[in-house]
């Protein structure tokens, strides 16, 4: 990858320059304002934000504020293409339309402020009838439910408004700088608003245009704050807020009696029987619309003047009982479609359509086209291999496959693990049936099943001299036990780095003696070391120490002897506890050598959190190796033991996932045949699981043919259908269930279990679709894993409802975290433009990591509105500060939970807290908390603002737009110096541009090796370390090796002080490496050098010549990685190895290694903000913080993160889970192909169709969404059979394989389908020849699968004058297609508009799509043009209509928004067709570096498809199919070489 990186200066008349790095990573730019006057173009400064297109609300829960301009909303409102202004009852649809929008967003955030700023009426003044909307609207919100959500400002330069922002950290401010469709200009006041926003309040600012609400998405433009140096900003907003009225309009209104001009010239009369017409059809909220109407009528009396507009009285009329009758349809005789959609036999239409021409006949007897099945690479039969060579060839890639799982199974389970499962011998538990009548009761049976207990024999018998053989042998046994466990104890005390020798000693040893002895001399070495300490150092290092004199009072006190015992009290004593009552006291342990100052029951809340137990029952249970399991776990194996289904939600760590293996273990046991699917959400936790699958079950003997397990993605499939246990992605499982080949059906017919992990992203991720339909498809038992689910109980109901027919779902729940989580924010200096500046670390100096309380961030409002999250566990530290804050407010408080007495302390008495004790304690603060915020918010704000004081300057700083990737860079070298002095590594450190990862770690690498070769340059180098005469020295240790081999062979002992002598220069080597080990980074001392060796041999095998693998061979060597899914496979898999196996100490990583990966480590740092960190995903990313088993306790620590976004963050209750779009056009496809296999099959597609996720989540009555659904499946069904995929039984025929498979990239596949069809590609591939067809093929297909909006800044003009002086090749955005193929296209989008309007229009009582409100919006002709409005903002659908893109597959290339301005899509498919360059498209067409492979890739994958699934169904002899692959082969050599990447053998 070239790497480039140099400064760009842009700067124009009007006083604005622009800077930036450039490099192949997202710049930071810098825009500076030279001019302080007038003359600056803020239309200019604005477009030179990054905006992108995207889903706004993908980053936000549900506890987010969102900000709305009533102001430019009303403005927006009025300028629909369905506003009428020359209508009468204006008011009423102005008052609906910001209702609608404001009922959408609140599905999304129960808080949504409207701001004004009372400062524009004065504006709003110059056009009287804008005015009066204006007045009424506000009027109306006031009354309403929304009057306290309104907030009024004078203008930005309002302090108040500073302090709001302050209060509410909201995540985005939704407004337009557009004016209104006259003449009076809003657009610079309302683009200082949004420019204030953006440069001094790192606000995110939404324009109110093109954004279209979703099922699940909102889908808007998004600008991003971004710094900005301008010295005179106020006084020249100023300019623009010094109107001629200086007053606060609210304040000038109040006790008066409203001046408003009547929009309508009517008569009194007029308007009072209109209103009271209306009031009689409407009823509830919107009565309270005619309520309004009447205050205006009482206006509109008391005014004296007349507006300009021409008046017209709208007559309404009575609602319509149209019949069934639809613009066109086609004759169709399903069973299913009459089960599912009765109402289609009522159906009728004038316009009986029939196809005149058979499709699928017209290409087998013209084109000659074959119709095979399209099989994908899973569905075939593996290959029989005859030749030798290539068999030799295939065994030697297996065994080193089988290799690579051993090293990756050990980074995993340890070289010696006890969970190797032995398939040779039967389990103490097998055939052992669960008492249902007992949650868990641990299984003690020893034998064989069926084996009776206590074995037989008479009883009284003496003992015979075989058994007292026996008996003697194992005594003797055991004492050689206890003297080698006694010596190895004696020798790890001795040596170097006791503690931790003798703590890994501990954890091996058998008996209990010696671990009573192990535990005592650690004890005595710890307080040796912990004398030379001051006491604030040894209170943090003290923890060792007393949690091995815990260790030793509750479990080995008798095993020790009367000198150890006292020893053990003597230093409890010097720690400066109180004797334990009955324990003796020596007068040395009196003088407190080592006092800790406090008491044991604050030492262990703010310095031993760590050390405080679960207590979660762990009870020894013969169905796991390993571990006890707890209450709730030994549940989760009883529940598989009766083969039933469970939904499971414990936290990360917590230790839930074993039960997928004891599950796959059963089934393993239990057959042969059967088959068990792990779903994986991520690649790399697919290998995970593929590591564990080998480590626990490789000793299974598999039948001839068969393999233990198998893998399936998107990209490779290995044993797929020959395997017992498939890991795979959800998509992929998908195309095994819904598969139409027999071979593939006949597999799924074997699976007997599945497990979801990560279940959680059924409802937050762009496979949510996916992980529903599995859950509706699947017929067996299966187990749902989360550690992350709001509304679990809701999709526990879901669960249950969808599976009468099988198994109960169980729903197990377990809300404790094993390790407690510390949240910590890096202390940041505010950066500078210009050259990095490393920040120095200073050993010694006060700490840059300063520990914060989560409660820090809440805010007053949030509180009172959303509570305290669920899942908002405080540390121990963490509660006793709280307790601290809340005594020093309230003496009661101070009192009644002070904590020796809340815990039942008193001197002598040992009191170890348990964490439900702990709980306990917090809940009871929590409480008083809640009820202060609504008796005595004083308090509340009191405790606030001790828990921000520690960071409140590094809150402050972070307020305004900085330098974020600047930051992270500048520091990230001195933190990870901290976190090693602080023995706080390993870490990952995550960052979702790929970029960043990177240069973090070659940042961290250069200065390593920077310190390494400065010290190899020094004096005391090459005095002491520079190794001189190698040779010589080689020779002289080769001879003492031979004299010493002469002087064993004599029996002669060697002294300890001689073996230096023996070979000086390996004593030499290894004091050398001892030194330059403080230029590495090593998360353990002693880590598997052969573990290290195997991955380093393994990646230069397979990518030697790849830059990358070159780049992480050199970080590995100073203990650092970075991980992304721009890596191979075997670059991942190298990373996480290393990792794991400690080797490496830091990681830097996208979200790839978020979701569930066994990443264990003591610090998560969350290096650089972005818009994809969800509250979710800084749930499962701080995870990975603190693991069962490694950790007791971990560290989340923030640095280039805003205020309102560490907010946003720490505050978000856990994401609920929302219904999904149940299915597409396509999926109907599918699921039609799937059922007309078996009656069978059908009662599952009914099933799947009658029980959608949305029925459970949604605020929509379920009648009316049942009945959406089925008149969009009727819709779906018939637009299937137009393009003759579907025959008039329902059965899927023609080109639905081809359909089906680019089942992904709809509406794109049926719009090709529909092309293929009416002959287009071939009558190009006959007037067009060579490159021109191609180029054409290429535009067409762009315009079909390629939706990426470009800016909306974008112009045309400017970008055509930009692309003939820069690159002639680019087109930036794509235009307009040639008249055949744009005529095809909107002859489809016709006829999918007349069918689905007519459709929908018949769910609504009125037989219309609009509702009541809009009907006052125009005639009859207004409402046919107005019937679907798919740009507006603000729909006027019928309440309660069901709006998602995707259940309309039409095609729109020209989209406008709601005044019908036009917006680009970006042509970089056909830019890269035509350059091949990635770097031109980051600079032309304004890609992120990111997302250019992720967009590339996408579409060369449609290519491939289509040339894949052409060649099966047509053959080699089509023109159009043989373009087509010279297209898809050409793109993708294009592709690599731009990537890198290694070409195929093929070409």
């Amino acid at each position: 990858m070239e790497e480039t990186e140099h400064k760009l200066q842009m700067q124009d008349d009007k006083g604005i320059s622009t800077s930036c790095d450039s490099s192949d990573s997202e710049e930071e730019e810098e825009i500076e304002i030279s001019n302080e006057h007038s003359k600056i173009d803020m239309k200019r400064l604005i477009n030179l934000f990054s905006c992108s297109h995207r889903d706004i609300i993908a980053e936000f829960a549900n506890v987010e504020t969102f900000l709305v301009s009533l102001d430019s909303l009303i403005i927006e409102c009025t300028a629909h293409s369905y506003y009428k202004s020359t209508f009468f009852g204006q008011t009423t649809v102005l008052n609906a339309q910001i209702a609608r929008f404001l009922e959408q967003f609140r599905r999304i955030s129960e808080n949504v402020k409207l701001v004004i700023f009372s400062k524009l009426s004065l504006l709003f003044k110059r056009d009287p009838d804008l005015d009066f909307l204006r007045t009424v609207a506000i009027a109306h919100l006031r009354q309403g439910p929304y009057k306290n959500d309104i907030e009024t400002f004078s203008s930005p330069l309002d302090p108040r408004w500073s302090e709001f922002l302050q209060k509410t950290t909201p995540s985005l401010f939704m407004i337009s700088t557009d004016s209104p469709l006259n003449k009076t200009n809003f657009t610079p006041q309302l683009q200082t608003i949004m420019l204030d926003a953006l440069t001094n309040r790192a606000l995110p600012v939404v324009p109110l245009s093109r954004l279209v609400i979703n099922f699940t998405k909102v889908n808007a433009f998004y600008i991003e704050p971004m710094v900005v140096k301008w010295p005179g900003q106020e006084r020249f907003f100023e300019l623009f807020w010094k109107m001629k009225e200086d007053e606060d309009e609210e304040e000038s209104r109040k006790g008066k009696e409203p001046s408003v001009i009547p929009a309508f010239s009517l008569s009194f009369e007029i308007w009072l029987q209109c209103v009271q017409e209306t009031s009689e059809r409407l009823t509830g909220e919107k009565r309270n619309l005619a309520s309004t109407i009447s205050l205006m009528v009482e206006w509109c009396a008391c005014s004296s003047k007349q507006s300009k507009m021409a008046p017209r009285l709208l007559t309404t009329r009575q609602a319509k009982s149209a019949p069934l009758d639809l613009p066109w349809m086609y004759q169709l005789d399903s069973k299913l479609l009459r089960e599912f959609v009765p109402e289609s036999q009522m159906m009728t239409s004038k316009n009986q359509l029939q196809h005149q021409t058979n499709i699928e006949k017209e290409l087998k007897e013209t084109r000659k086209w074959q119709f095979k099945q399209i099989e994908e690479d899973f569905e075939k039969a593996p290959e029989k291999i005859t030749n030798k060579w290539q068999l030799k060839r295939i065994n030697r890639s297996r065994q080193k496959l089988s290799q690579w799982h051993e090293s990756f199974a050990n980074s995993l389970e340890g070289r010696v693990t006890n969970l190797l499962v032995d398939f040779s011998r039967t389990p103490a538990f097998a055939g052992k049936e669960s008492n249902p009548n007992t949650e868990s009761q641990p299984l003690k049976a020893k034998g064989w099943p069926g084996q009776k207990a206590g074995g037989g024999g008479k009883k009284n018998k003496s003992k015979e001299k075989p058994e007292q053989i026996r008996e003697k042998n194992a005594k003797e046994k055991e004492k050689k036990l206890l003297d080698d466990e006694r010596i190895r104890i004696e020798h790890y005390a001795e040596g170097q780095n006791a503690i931790a020798a003798l703590e890994k000693a501990l954890s091996e040893l058998r008996t209990q003696e010696m671990k009573a002895l192990c535990n005592y001399k650690i004890v005595k070495q710890a307080a040796k070391e912990l004398l030379a300490n001051t006491e604030a150092t040894r209170r943090r290092k003290a923890i060792t120490i007393v949690s091995h004199l815990k260790y030793a009072f509750n479990e080995h006190w008798e095993q020790m002897n009367e000198k150890q015992q006292t020893e053990m009290v003597n230093i409890w004593v010097s720690l400066g506890f109180d004797p334990p009552k009955g324990k003796i006291v020596t007068e040395e342990a009196g003088t407190k050598k080592l006092d800790l100052g406090m008491n044991m029951i604050y030492y262990q809340l703010e310095y031993a959190g760590e050390l405080i137990d679960i207590q979660s029952d762990p009870q020894k249970d013969d169905r796991v190796t390993g571990f006890y399991p707890d209450a709730w776990q030994r549940k989760m194996l009883d529940i598989v033991d009766k083969n039933e289904s469970a939904l499971i939600v414990a936290p990360t760590s917590a230790g839930k996932t074993f039960v997928s293996y004891y599950c796959i273990e059963k089934m393993l046991r239990a057959s042969d045949d059967d088959v068990v699917i792990y779903i994986s959400p991520s690649k790399p936790l697919l290998n995970q699981v593929c590591g564990s699958l080998y480590a626990r079950f490789r000793n299974k003997t598999m039948k001839p043919g068969k393999a233990l397990f198998g893998t399936l993605t998107s990209e490779y499939g290995t044993d797929v259908l020959n395997c017992q246990v498939l890991v795979t992605v959800p998509e992929r499982l998908e195309a095994i269930l819904l598969s139409t080949n027999p071979d593939v059906q006949q597999f799924a017919a074997k699976i007997k279990y599945v497990i979801f992990d990560e279940v959680h992203s059924i409802g937050a991720s762009h496979e949510a679709p996916i992980w529903e339909h599995l859950l509706l498809l699947i017929q067996c038992p299966f187990l749902a894993l989360s550690a992350t689910i709001g509304n679990v109980n809701l999709l526990h109901k879901w669960l249950q409802s969808k599976t009468k027919a099988q198994a109960n779902v169980h729903l197990i729940e377990y809300d404790e975290r094993y390790s407690e989580l510390e949240v910590a924010i890096k202390k940041i200096r505010k950066p500078e433009s210009g050259k990095l500046k490393l920040e120095a670390y200073q050993k010694g100096n006060e700490s840059s990591i300063l520990p914060m309380m989560p409660y820090a961030m809440f805010m007053l409002d949030k509180i009172r509105r959303f509570g305290i999250p669920e899942d908002s566990q405080l540390t121990a530290r963490q509660i006793i500060d709280f307790y601290h804050f809340a005594a020093q407010v309230d003496a009661k408080t101070k009192d009644e939970l002070e904590p020796c007495k809340f815990f039942g302390y008193s001197p002598g008495k040992l009191v170890w807290i348990s964490r439900s004790e702990l709980r306990r304690f917090e809940n009871e603060l929590k409480k008083r908390f809640i009820d202060w915020l609504e008796h005595d918010e004083e308090k509340v704000i009191s405790i606030l603002e001790r828990f921000r004081h520690p960071i409140r300057e590094q809150l402050n700083a972070r307020s305004f737009p900085f330098f974020q990737r600047k930051v992270v860079l500048e520091t990230i070298v001195s933190l990870v110096e901290e976190l090693q002095d602080e023995e706080m590594l390993p870490a990952i450190c995550f960052n979702e541009d790929r970029f960043i990862c990177e240069d973090l770690a070659k940042i961290l690498c250069d200065v390593l090796e920077a310190r390494q070769d400065d010290f190899e340059k020094s004096d005391e180098y090459k005095a002491k370390y520079q190794i001189k005469d190698e040779e010589k020295l080689s020779k002289l240790a080769k001879r003492k090796r031979d004299d010493n081999a002469k002087k064993r062979k004599k029996n002669d002992e060697i002294k300890e002080d001689q073996r230096e002598e023996i070979d000086p220069l390996a004593a030499q080597k290894s004091k050398l490496d001892a030194m330059l080990s403080r230029f590495r980074l090593r998360a353990r001392p002693n880590a598997d050098k052969d573990i290290y060796d195997k991955v380093i041999e393994r990646m230069l095998q397979r990518g030697q010549d790849r830059p990358t693998t070159q780049i992480l061979l050199r970080l590995f060597e100073r203990g650092i990685g970075y991980h992304h899914a721009g890596l191979s496979a075997v670059e991942r898999g190298g990373v996480e190895v290393l990792f794991r196996s400690g080797h490496l100490a830091i990681i830097f990583s996208t979200s790839t290694l978020a979701l569930g990966i066994n990443m264990p480590c003591k610090t998560v740092i969350f290096g650089m903000d972005n818009p994809l960190m969800t509250p979710l995903l800084y749930r499962q990313m701080s995870g990975r913080a603190g693991r069962r088993g490694f950790d007791h306790s971990g560290t989340v620590i923030f640095v280039a993160y805003s205020t309102g976004k560490i907010c946003r963050l720490l505050t978000a209750s856990l994401t609920k889970i929302s219904g999904n779009p149940p299915f597409t056009c396509t999926y109907l496809l599918r699921l039609l192909a799937f059922a007309q296999q078996d009656t069978g099959k059908a009662k599952i597609v009914l099933s799947l169709l009658r029980n959608p996720l949305a029925l459970y989540t949604g605020d929509m009555k379920k009648e009316t969404l049942q009945q959406q659904l089925r008149m969009y499946t009727f819709f779906g069904v018939q637009l299937l059979r137009h393009l003759q995929l579907i025959d008039d039984q329902g059965n899927a025929c023609g080109l639905f394989q081809l359909a089906s498979l680019l089942h992904e990239f709809e509406p794109g596949n049926l719009f090709f389908i529909h092309l293929l069809q009416n002959g287009i590609f071939h009558t190009l591939c006959e007037t067009l020849k060579g490159d021109e067809l191609k180029d054409e093929l290429i535009v067409v297909l762009a315009n079909l699968f390629t939706r990426t909006y470009l800016p909306i800044s974008f112009d045309i003009k400017e970008s055509e004058c930009k692309t003939m002086s820069k690159n002639e090749l680019s087109q930036i955005a794509l235009v307009s297609l040639s008249e055949p193929v744009q005529k095809e296209i909107d002859q489809l989008n016709t006829k999918a508009h007349e069918l689905y309007k007519r459709l929908l229009s018949m769910v609504n009582p009125e037989k219309t799509l609009l509702d009541e409100p809009f009907l006052l919006t125009g005639n009859e002709k207004n409402e046919k043009e107005n019937a679907f409005c798919p740009e507006s903002l603000v729909s006027p659908y019928f309440s309660g209509f069901l709006r998602d893109e995707s259940f309309l597959p039409t095609l729109d290339l020209t989209p406008k928004d709601h005044r019908g301005k036009r917006y680009y899509l970006n042509a970089y498919a056909i830019d890269f067709w035509r350059h091949g360059s990635r770097k031109a498209l980051i600079r032309e067409n304004g890609l992120h570096p990111n997302h250019v492979w992720y967009r590339l890739n996408a579409f060369k994958s449609v290519l491939e498809k289509i040339a894949f699934g052409l060649e099966s169904l047509a053959g080699c002899c089509d023109p159009f199919v043989e373009v087509m692959k010279s297209i898809s082969d050409d793109y993708d050599i294009k592709f690599r070489v731009a990537f890198d990447m290694r070409l195929k053998s093929s070409y």
